[in-house]
């Protein structure tokens, strides 16, 4: 019994060294997988370099190649460069010409408007002055007919009876009137003129013939001032 289990012991002992052999087999097996694997891997660079130096003139060519090529995209970059530079100082002449042309336009809107305004400006000096000359004119005219209506009742004996504007003869007057005690011809201006009654030739004294005085004294001043200014707006006009 004892014999046995020794050799029982003895036959695991010589299995758990065989295992141990085995074990350490594999590990060398796997050490010397992992070194050719390195191996081949240093093998494959050193083919590249290989392949890369016999490949070395090509790379240069097309390293050259490519430099010829990016230096002559850097040459028609800098032509292109150049014709827009050339383009851009072409349109900002033409800018600055152009905003010239529009100054000089402007100026011109703003001399032709202040011509404008001051035409306006004259025009309506121009239009006072003709309306003053022609209320003037007026003025004189209505003189005129009024010194002539008095010419004409001092030469026919025109007088006041009762209301009416007779002559010498007693007849009246067509188209005079009395307002007031004052004599008006038939263009309304006022004419002095004495007045009687039916009954007597005498004349007698009326409010109204101190009215008609005092128009005609109005009369002949207007006139007058009339006269002047008329005279005075011609020489201005002259002048």
């Amino acid at each position: 019994m004892t014999q046995a289990q020794n050799e029982l012991a003895s036959a695991k002992s010589a299995l758990d060294q065989a295992n141990a052999d085995l074990n350490a087999k594999k590990q060398a097996v796997a050490d010397a997988q992992a070194q050719v694997e390195a191996d081949q891997a240093t093998l494959k660079a050193l083919q590249q370099k290989v392949a890369d130096l016999q490949n070395a003139p090509q790379t240069l060519a097309d390293a050259q190649q490519a430099l010829a090529d990016a230096q002559s995209a850097l040459t028609t970059a800098e032509q292109t460069l150049a014709a827009d530079q050339a383009k851009l100082a072409e349109l900002t002449a033409q800018a600055d010409a152009t905003q010239a042309q529009v100054d000089a336009a402007q100026q011109a809107v703003n001399e032709a408007q202040a011509a404008l305004d001051q035409a306006n400006a004259d025009l309506a000096k121009a239009k006072a002055a003709q309306t003053a000359q022609l209320e003037q004119e007026a003025a004189i005219k209505r003189a005129e007919a009024q010194a002539a209506s008095q010419r004409q009742a001092k030469a026919n004996g025109y007088t006041i009876v009762n209301g009416q504007v007779v002559d010498a003869n007693g007849n009246p007057v067509a188209g005079w009137t009395v307002k007031n005690g004052q004599a008006f011809d038939p263009e309304g201006n006022a004419v002095v003129l004495s007045t009687k009654t039916s009954t007597s030739e005498n004349q007698l004294p009326q409010t109204g013939n101190d009215e008609a005085k005092n128009a005609i004294v109005l009369a002949m001043l207007a006139f007058m001032g009339a006269l002047g200014s008329l005279f005075g707006f011609k020489s201005k006009r002259e002048n």
